[in-house]
């Protein structure tokens, strides 16, 4: 197994890189500010992010943050300002991206691997093969 180590842009330190850019402390406190954000937002559903913040003492980049990774979602009554989508600007409650241009990226992307499946398919005339039997048939 490869393990690739990585220093944590946070505090600097030396750890084994899974799935998150940050080490395991700085992961744990991360997970513990969300924490403490989403049980504010529980307790107080109409407040913004200035409030929450106010309240919380985490910084509005980092619920930002939380918002873009798809954790938390911002009420669907709440004039919307803050979030847009990546591709067209509309503004979202949650994510990177509307539900459309989402929609509209699954699509494109299902047809690229179709085209691939069959551009590999023109290759091998449609059967499957394993490498080293393609390796046995090149020969």
């Amino acid at each position: 197994m490869n393990r690739q180590l990585k220093n944590c842009p946070k505090c600097g330190k030396l750890f084994v890189f899974t799935t998150r850019e940050i080490c395991p402390e700085c992961a744990q406190k991360e997970d513990d500010e969300f924490n403490v954000v989403r049980e504010y937002i529980l307790e107080n559903p109409a407040a913004n992010i200035d409030e929450v913040s106010k309240a919380t003492g985490i910084s509005p980049s980092k619920i930002l943050k939380f918002l873009r990774e798809g954790r938390l979602m911002l009420s669907p009554n709440h004039v919307n300002l803050i979030l847009q989508c990546e591709s067209c600007g509309e503004p979202i409650l949650t994510g990177r991206l509307c539900k459309k241009c989402a929609a509209r990226l699954e699509q494109e992307m299902r047809g690229k691997m179709h085209t691939r499946r069959i551009k590999g398919d023109e290759d091998t005339k449609g059967r499957m093969y394993t490498l080293e039997r393609l390796k046995n048939r090149n020969r």
